[in-house]
């Protein structure tokens, strides 16, 4: 059967080459194009000039170049055979008998030692849990986003592997070159080193917000600085040496702070510990976000310039230039804040540093020469101070306990930086952890 008379023609209309192919028998088809008074409908007329048959002619069109003209010529014929008795109104058709797949994407499949894994397949979480995962923090790498990064990868080949070993060798060096969008339209390698010190802060939610009376130009403030906790827990992390010691103790440790940890990955275990000390509500207040911002750009500076007084033994120094030293520290931290009303909060803290440092005085007279060791003791107290915060009771509930509350901080502060000076040696920090965590609010 033949499609639709009327089709036909319109696309004939559209496929029409008027040259014969170079080499036919002489014949010439005439194109007529006519417009139909009746429908508006273009249609051909065409004219056997050569004296052939049309069976002959049909033979002859078979060239690329005159498809459209033996289109006409088969309904011509079919019409002569009374096969086609209306073409526009009983021609139908034939039914398409589609495979049941055939809205179905193509499916990509790996194979490993025999083992068939499609994108969608239960058993990429196999492969991930028990192939990739392993390999990823073997070597140190985080686990975040790769996954997804996987099952991209099934989707997109169709390969067999010999083995794991043979998988990870094509998967891995792949999954070096993918990236992911991050803010301001930029790229961020998807396979990224794993580091304590680099887990990102975890955010504030609205409820926490509110049970702190957060407003605007605030900052939910720490007591208890965040990096110390987690310079704390980066200690920990580095004092074992194979990945099952520190998986172990990480296991432990998020056991007794109360984190049903299950069948986590070391940088996911150790986030869950993190995010839990980080969002203790006993160590959060709303504060002046100036004030907060400018001493936590100060602390870390401040505590290193009296460090490295300290390095200095004997040397004798000018009290009056150190304290100069630390007060251009602090303004170098208000410029970092990036706020325009910082003037006031900075006289505020060059006010704090003079008093505490002409305090220094022996039988009652002012000593402006001494050993670098001595004051160097005195500026690392000063950072550490702008370390750890004081709650400024703004908020009812902070009022009922706050000088309890802020003792019990303190003992937590005093051994967490005992903790960090002895390198983890004094101290345990599972024990600082709980009881840090079962400091309360009210």
């Amino acid at each position: 059967m033949f499609r639709s008379h009327s089709i036909a023609k319109k696309e004939s209309f559209r496929q029409a080459s008027s040259k014969p192919q170079k080499g036919d028998r002489s014949l010439s088809i005439q194109k007529k194009l006519l417009s139909s008074p009746s429908h508006g409908e273009l249609q051909f007329k065409t004219e056997n000039t050569s004296g052939l048959s049309k069976q002959e002619l049909f033979q002859l069109q078979q060239s690329i170049g005159n498809q459209a003209v033996t289109q006409l010529l088969q309904l011509d014929m079919a019409k002569d055979t009374n096969d086609v008795v209306d073409q526009e109104a009983s021609v139908q058709s034939p039914p398409i008998h589609k495979s049941p797949f055939h809205d179905q994407p193509i499916q990509r499949v790996i194979e490993i030692s025999g083992e068939r894994y499609t994108h969608g397949s239960k058993k990429v979480s196999n492969l991930y849990n028990y192939v990739v995962a392993p390999w990823l923090e073997q070597n140190e790498y985080k686990t975040y986003g790769i996954k997804s990064r996987l099952v991209e990868f099934i989707k997109n080949n169709d390969i067999e592997f010999n083995s794991n070993d043979h998988f990870l060798t094509e998967f891995i060096p792949w999954l070096q070159l993918q990236t992911r969008k991050v803010k301001g339209d930029k790229t961020t390698p998807v396979l990224k080193k794993f580091s304590i010190g680099k887990m990102s802060r975890p955010k504030w939610s609205n409820e926490l917000k509110q049970k702190l009376d957060y407003q605007n130009g605030d900052n939910i403030r720490h007591v208890i600085r965040n990096a110390t906790l987690k310079r704390a827990l980066e200690i920990e992390y580095n004092r074992y040496l194979s990945l099952d010691d520190k998986k172990e103790r990480f296991y432990d440790l998020a056991d007794t702070i109360g984190i049903a940890s299950g069948e986590l990955t070391i940088d996911i275990l150790a986030q869950e510990i993190y995010n839990k000390v980080y969002l203790n509500e006993a160590n959060l207040f709303s504060g002046d976000g100036p004030y907060n911002q400018i001493i936590g750009f100060a602390a870390d500076r401040v505590k290193q310039y009296g460090e490295e007084l300290i390095a200095l033994e004997d040397d004798i120094v000018d009290t009056r230039l150190v304290a100069g030293d630390v007060k251009n520290l602090i303004s170098v931290a208000s410029s970092q804040a990036g706020f325009g009303h910082t003037n006031a909060v900075t006289n505020d803290l060059h006010t704090i540093v003079d008093t505490v440092i002409n305090e220094v005085a022996y039988e009652g007279y002012r000593i402006d020469m001494m050993e670098a060791e001595l004051i160097g003791d005195l500026v690392i107290d000063i950072g550490l101070n702008f370390g750890f915060d004081l709650i400024d009771g703004r908020v009812t509930e902070d009022q009922d306990n706050i000088a309890q509350r802020q003792g019990l901080l303190l003992q937590v502060e005093t051994e967490l930086q005992q903790f960090l000076a002895s390198d983890g040696q004094t101290g345990d920090i599972k024990n600082i952890f709980q009881r840090f965590l079962e400091i309360s609010r009210s």
